[in-house]
């Protein structure tokens, strides 16, 4: 049956580009997004271009973006373009174009002041923290030298006398170490900075004994609804810190804890002063007769704020990972799976963030085979799903390593694949039997360039560190490897070309990537393409005592 395309043409025109917002850099380009339409048969999106009353371009070459965003990189200097997008649907039909976004590209790059949260402390009087430390980095991903001023922040919003400046190199780094944030002033709860430059804060968690760490490198983007899937040992605990980055509003919220089977554990209102923090184990915060092994929390905040969370396990081990919006009207992907014959597996954990049950389909591609395995998930409204994939693949008491990579998806009445209620997606990887863990989120876009903060790769002191890209396109995609010195300074560079539908997996000093000559502690690593990518990143000792995922910065 036919059916005209106004619902398409209609959906952009709704949107008038609300959502879109040009990003200026040095050098500089122009990024577009828009929200995807779940409810028809897209197949893809076309970007045009036009200066002037000159006649528009097509930017995308190369075929269909399946992806609602666009960078453009081919803008100069002192020049306003206009850009228009068209959506086309599984026939090939165009919609009209939607309303114009235009931007004027200035001659100067005129800096903008920007504002940092990490956090400078776990709560170390409860038992699972009592033997943990917290370290501090910021890396400066912009062209130019930049200046961060650093002060120590209360749970009030107020400054505890703690202020310090960092100089910080063009993509360069800076640390405050564990032992200088264990002399700040006890009330300092979080470290404020503030720049007039492109930097990322990340923090490294450890234990006293240096047998487990957890880097928290992701990009933090405040949301008003946040989600935190909890899993703990029975002697284990989960802290919780929440910021508020307004400077002048304070923000209420109201965190509520969920168990398994979508039934509420407990409700707490919370109301943070501008710039105020809250940082404890989940006990303090419910009350003392509080238990959730399995579960999540979610806080649904009136102004965005944002979260981490960090689990300490038996006071051995630590995994952490920042607060996750939920996601509609898209796949939900995970560039690497692994299980072998030592207790390492990797566990899916999946919120239906709905009050309606939802249906989720399993996509695993498992190297070696040609085809998917598809399995159905169906969740209660509310629910928690934690499905390993040992068990998901039907491996259990059969020897051997599998690994491979997977989706989260549904089929719509259209017969679209997409996920159309809100879900949150993570996948916790486990080794040696449970003592290493490491959490990473499900991703709903690719990206044209990951940075990760972080680089431990030195064989001979027992560190590696590994990647995984991932090419969902048919068409081979060559990628530039880059990886820099805490100056900023170039030490290795390496292009590498992803087969279509296919991925490259392995340490950095495997002959894949760098090679068996690489070693590099210290700097971040930057991967790179004219197209959109998936890449997921690790590091970890060489007896498996821990495991951390390497957040990115995505571009």
């Amino acid at each position: 049956m036919f059916y005209p395309f106004w619902r398409i043409l209609a959906f952009l025109t709704f949107l008038s580009f609300a959502s879109l917002s040009p990003v200026l850099a040095n050098q500089p380009f122009v990024k577009i997004g828009w929200d995807p339409n779940p409810e028809v048969r897209v197949s893809g999106y076309n970007v045009y271009r036009s200066v002037g009353t000159a006649e528009r371009v097509l930017l995308n070459q190369k075929g269909l973006l399946h992806e609602a965003r666009f960078v453009d990189r081919t803008v100069e200097r002192g020049t306003t373009y206009t850009y228009v997008v068209t959506a086309v649907d599984l026939q090939g039909l165009e919609s009209v174009f939607s309303a114009p976004l235009t931007v004027k590209v200035e001659e100067k790059h005129v800096p903008t002041a920007q504002t940092v949260f990490l956090p400078a402390s776990l709560p170390t009087d409860q038992a699972a923290f009592q033997n943990t430390f917290v370290g501090l980095g910021l890396l400066n991903l912009g062209d130019v030298p930049d200046q961060v001023s650093m002060t120590g922040i209360d749970t009030e919003g107020a400054q505890t006398g703690y202020q310090t400046v960092a100089q910080m190199a063009p993509h360069g780094k800076t640390s405050e170490l564990p032992d200088q944030v264990a002399d700040l002033p006890v009330s300092t709860a979080v470290m404020l900075g503030r720049s007039n430059s492109d930097i990322h804060p990340f923090f490294l968690a450890g234990t006293k004994d240096l047998r487990s760490f957890e880097g928290i490198t992701e990009k933090v983007d405040p949301s008003r609804n946040l989600y935190f899937p909890i899993s703990l040992s029975k002697a284990g605990s989960a802290s919780l810190t929440l910021f508020n980055p307004d400077e002048k509003q304070p923000a209420e919220m109201e965190v509520t804890a969920w168990n398994r089977d979508g039934s509420s554990v407990g409700t707490k209102t919370l109301a943070l002063p501008p710039l105020g923090s809250f940082r404890g184990v989940l006990a303090q915060l419910f009350g003392a007769e509080f238990s959730l092994e399995e579960g999540y929390v979610q806080v649904s905040a009136k102004q965005p704020v944002e979260g981490y969370q960090i689990s300490a396990f038996d006071s051995e081990s630590l995994s952490g990972l920042p607060g996750e919006p939920a996601y509609r009207g898209r796949r939900l992907s995970l560039p690497h799976f692994f299980f072998d014959d030592s207790g390492g597996d990797t566990e899916i954990e999946v919120i239906n963030a709905e009050a309606s049950e939802v249906q989720i389909e399993f996509k695993v591609w498992v190297d070696g085979l040609t085809e998917p395995q598809v399995h159905s998930l169906r969740l209660a409204p509310r629910a928690l799903a934690m499905v390993s994939m040992r068990t998901l693949l039907g491996r259990e008491g059969i020897p051997g390593v599998v690994t491979g990579d997977l989706e989260l998806t549904a089929t719509g009445r259209d017969g679209a694949e997409a996920i159309y209620t809100k879900v949150v997606a993570q996948a916790t990887f486990v080794g040696n039997g449970g003592r290493a863990r490491a959490i990473a989120p499900l991703r709903a876009q690719g990206a044209e360039k990951w940075i990760f903060p972080t680089v431990l790769q030195q064989r001979d002191a027992g560190f590696s560190t590994g990647l995984a890209l991932l090419n969902q396109r048919s068409e081979n995609l060559p990628l530039t490897l880059r990886a820099l010195d805490d100056q900023g300074q170039m030490v290795a560079e390496r292009t590498v070309e992803v087969p279509g539908g296919q991925r490259l997996i392995g340490s950095l000093d495997a002959e894949v990537f760098f090679g068996p000559g690489f070693s590099q502690m210290g700097g971040h690593l930057e991967v790179s393409g004219d197209l959109s990518f998936m890449a997921l990143a690790f590091f970890g000792d060489q007896w498996v005592e821990f495991l951390s995922h390497i957040g990115p910065v995505l571009r």
